[in-house]
């Protein structure tokens, strides 16, 4: 393949990645592997606001959960207490992993 046709690739994806961008909105609040979260909001609905959790394994990502809001605000303070819950939960296994471990020794 020439540069000229890679050029043209890169550009046509640009273009559809410019186009996806102008229809909705995508706002990552979490790029955890176990635990990534992102508000979708389609400008077209302004009255929809989604936020998914998903799950990344390997290549893909499974979808965890996938909550509807009316507004902005309500997704955004979902999304944040979904994060911190997750990371909780996530120090409090680790802690106890380690003491079971400990006590192994």
């Amino acid at each position: 393949m020439s540069e000229q046709d890679s050029g043209n690739d890169h550009a046509v994806e640009r273009l559809i990645a410019e186009r996806a961008t102008a229809l909705q909105g995508v706002m990552v609040i979490s790029r955890d592997r176990n635990c990534y979260i992102e508000i979708f909001h389609v400008r077209s609905d302004a009255c929809v606001w989604t936020v998914r959790r998903w799950k990344k394994v390997l290549f893909f990502k499974k979808l965890v959960s996938s909550d509807w809001f009316i507004n902005e605000q309500q997704a955004l303070t979902y999304a944040a207490a979904m994060k911190k819950e997750f990371f909780r939960q996530h120090k409090e296994r680790e802690a106890a992993e380690r003491q079971y471990h400990a006590r192994a020794i």
